[in-house]
């Protein structure tokens, strides 16, 4: 996420079921072993110390989300950049540095409380209270909000309070420099005339040796498909790629990018789910109950033929109505009331009906 200070900017954060599920206990210290998918990273610097105060609220179809928190006490000095992993594989070491993880971790939460507000200060805690945790002043801090190995997806979804120190509210003087060598602005993939298109934008490449591109038929366990290079050696600026997988899986299959440092270090992008069937069309229809007014149509075709969208409302009138195409649609649902609604998909002759939930 960045840095905390910037917790108003943020939006609402979105996490991803299809992260495989991590017993590895990397996190460490008071939140053990416990099984998680995801882990989203703040960080800010404490010039004076107090009472760390922010809440993390699950949002919209939550469907059982537990949202777990700890905070790492990263010691007087800012991070150096070039070695920080913020790892979105959490079997990575936080702290890549000769001696392992070297930030010892202050507090954490890991109740198990489904869509309920947590944070630092924030309920509920061991005995159903807040969490209080001190900062000391001069330090810098990380603090990961962890996807519980809970809840039912498609997607999981939480809003972040601006936090307060010592009850002042952060501001641009909690901000350090995180920027990694790495940074991936855009990973999606669709399927057509039975290839998989991978497509990815980085805005920075300082230190990558090279992506691979892994692909699951569970969601697990990866294998590699390709090695693809840097377009520039160090470039500073936005670079885009494009792989095609000309002989994927059949049936369900996850796609993700590792992306590996110079220096051996790595981490990995989101993972995507797809549906590949090279005899009829495959869709996949999200998040239902629908979330933030959009319901998407993910579409694999066989070719090119456009797919007829009907949506009716619960007595019977025709509301929306639309050709979509191979890959992720999406069908702007805000002026739509609450309620029940079917969406009739046919392409080619092939007809498939979707119950929706508004």
């Amino acid at each position: 996420m960045g840095c905390a200070s910037n917790a108003n900017s943020f939006g609402v954060q979105t996490g991803n079921p299809a992260q495989a599920q991590n017993n590895s206990g990397v996190l460490g210290g008071c939140y053990g072993t416990a099984p998680f998918r995801q882990v989203f990273w703040e960080f800010f610097f404490a010039p004076s110390g107090g009472d760390l105060v922010q809440s993390f609220t699950p949002m919209g179809a939550t469907n059982g989300l537990e949202l777990d928190w700890a905070v790492w006490d990263m010691g007087t000095s800012a991070p150096n950049p070039s070695i920080l992993n913020c790892p979105a594989d959490p079997n990575a070491t936080i702290d890549p540095s000769p001696a392992g993880n070297d930030w010892p971790q202050i507090a954490c939460n890991s109740e198990t409380i489904v869509d309920a507000p947590k944070g630092p200060g924030v309920g509920p805690g061991p005995g159903g209270g807040p969490n209080v945790v001190m900062l000391t002043a001069g330090h810098y801090y990380a603090l990961g909000v962890i996807i519980d190995d809970y809840g039912t997806g498609p997607s999981f979804n939480f809003q972040a309070s601006l936090g307060t120190i010592g009850g002042v509210a952060m501001d641009a003087s909690n901000c350090f420099d995180i920027t990694l060598p790495l940074k991936l602005s855009s990973f999606g993939a669709r399927v057509n005339n039975c290839v998989v298109n991978l497509n990815w934008i980085s805005e920075s490449e300082v230190d990558l040796k090279s992506y691979e591109v892994e692909s699951s038929v569970n969601g697990q366990n990866f294998k590699i498909v390709a090695i693809i290079t840097p377009s520039q050696p160090n470039a500073s600026s936005m670079q885009k790629y494009s792989y095609q997988d000309k002989n994927p899986p059949q049936g369900k299959v996850y796609y993700r990018l590792k992306m590996i440092n110079s220096d051996g270090s790595f981490t990995y992008s989101s993972t995507i789910p797809l549906k590949v069937d090279c005899n009829k069309s495959l869709i996949i229809v999200y998040p239902n109950p629908v979330i933030d007014d959009i319901l998407n149509v993910n579409v694999t075709n066989s070719n090119e033929n456009a797919t007829n969208a009907n949506l009716f409302d619960s007595d019977g009138r025709l509301v929306y109505s639309n050709k979509i195409i191979s890959g992720t649609n999406s069908i702007d649902m805000k002026k739509f009331p609450k309620g029940l609604y079917l969406l009739q998909l046919n392409s080619k002759g092939e007809k498939q009906q979707f119950k929706i939930i508004k």
